[in-house]
């Protein structure tokens, strides 16, 4: 989900055309009045992901990679026989390998709304993890380096804009991104678990990998509610910044 940050910046940006400075070359006009104004986005979304790769300053876009995620908790199994995992300092690179599927756009006096269908070859999550397991009547904790790569990942997702004023000026506010996610694989894995000791730090990896699953579902909703706010906000910061009438005439 993520890589919705590289479409909604990028739909912000197409209309900056319409604003009195100066368009960077990187940046392709779209007209609203455009018959092919979905696929001119879709161009011009392809057009900007080596720029958004690293950030654009001018437009205040902090770099894709890496992407920054908050904190998270998960806990697999009961209290006999558990794995409880604290997740931090997680870093997400691969965003911006994205590829852009489908786009539809709805621009209109009464509708703001982009619909698009996005897939990412291969996601990888690093960060720091603090466990504390049991498991054969042993009480285990240890911490360490922490991977996640998830593959063939996509999601399709649908932005609304409404128009809000301010000192009788009309702006174009970003209410939050809705997704539904879909994976083909995810693999974790735990490194330097129990002081390197193989026969545990194997055991639990392949407990955790059979339950994925469970994982995922633990850390989707931590994953939805940091990407899904940094994506609005980011977009927000561009459309909050000129008139309604600037970037839609």
């Amino acid at each position: 989900m993520y890589t919705t940050v590289l479409i909604s910046v990028e739909i912000i940006m197409m209309v900056l055309a319409t604003v009195n400075c100066e368009i960077p070359n990187y940046i392709h006009i779209c007209k609203r009045e455009d018959p092919e104004l979905s696929a001119c986005i879709a161009n011009s979304v392809n057009t900007l992901i080596p720029y958004l790769k690293v950030g654009i300053p001018e437009l205040d876009v902090p770099p894709l990679e890496p992407l920054q995620l908050n904190d998270v908790q998960l806990k697999l199994g009961s209290d006999d026989a558990k794995i409880a995992t604290n997740i931090t300092n997680i870093h997400v690179w691969g965003a911006s390998s994205f590829q852009l599927l489908s786009l539809r756009a709805i621009v209109s006096p009464n509708a703001n709304t982009f619909h698009f269908n996005v897939n990412v070859p291969r996601l990888q999550l690093l960060g720091q993890y603090a466990i504390d397991t049991k498991i054969l009547f042993l009480n285990l904790k240890g911490n360490g380096p922490l991977e996640i790569n998830i593959t063939d990942y996509s999601f399709n997702c649908t932005m609304n804009g409404h128009k809000i004023e301010k000192n009788d000026v009309t702006y174009l506010e970003f209410e939050r991104m809705e997704c539904s996610m879909n994976f083909k694989n995810v693999n974790v894995l735990l490194k330097h678990i129990f002081n390197g000791n193989a026969l545990l730090g194997n055991t639990t990896n392949t407990v955790i990998n059979q339950n994925v699953d469970m994982f995922y579902k633990e850390i989707k909703p931590s994953l939805v509610e940091a990407l899904g706010k940094t994506f609005t906000d980011i977009a927000n910061k561009i459309t909050l910044r000129f008139s309604y009438d600037e970037l839609f005439p």
